[in-house]
């Protein structure tokens, strides 16, 4: 009898665990499609020839949907990830670089970046040079699975020798439509 209970809780535990596997699978799978919103779509749209993925619906709304195949949305989160970085060596390292903004850092997920500044020379107008980098990162996350109308990137001026928080903004209060 003792056996039967240990047995019986084993397979209990085991069938658990394989659901629970199963559900982080299925919560893993990508079906390519990305829906953007009317502000994001341009940038969607930029891309298109050069990955060539369809755009498979268009709201009235303006919101448009895309289809990617797997090397599609790869593709282009390279392409796009090298732009931005290339972009931001624009504003930081090129001869014609902005000055007071030295070094321009992205999280990971793309859910915020970090511009760090010469506070000595930095001027609040010196912020319109990377006010762009919102709706980037914004891009980045619908690329990376997330809704679109879940998106929001924050940005934060930092004094980059005292670390020192200046401003922040944030990409729904700038360039969101709700």
């Amino acid at each position: 009898m003792g056996l039967c209970k240990k047995t019986g809780k084993r397979t209990a535990i085991l069938a658990a665990l394989a659901m629970l596997f199963i559900a982080l699978l299925s919560g893993c799978a990508d079906d390519g499609v990305r829906t953007f919103t009317k502000d994001l779509a341009q940038d969607a749209e930029d891309y298109r020839a050069a990955v060539g993925y369809q755009k498979t619906a268009e709201s009235e709304d303006g919101t448009v949907t895309y289809t990617f195949t797997k090397s599609q949305l790869k593709d282009l989160k390279e392409r796009y990830n090298a732009d931005i970085q290339k972009k931001a060596d624009e504003i930081t390292k090129s001869k014609n670089k902005i000055e007071s903004i030295k070094v321009i850092v992205f999280a990971k997920d793309f859910t915020q970046f970090d511009v760090y500044v010469d506070n000595k020379v930095y001027s609040v107008f010196d912020a319109a040079y990377v006010l762009p980098f919102l709706r980037t990162c914004a891009f980045m996350q619908v690329l990376n699975g997330k809704k679109a109308d879940k998106v929001d990137a924050k940005m934060n001026i930092v004094t980059v020798d005292t670390k020192e928080w200046i401003s922040s903004a944030t990409y729904q209060k700038i360039f969101g439509e709700k």
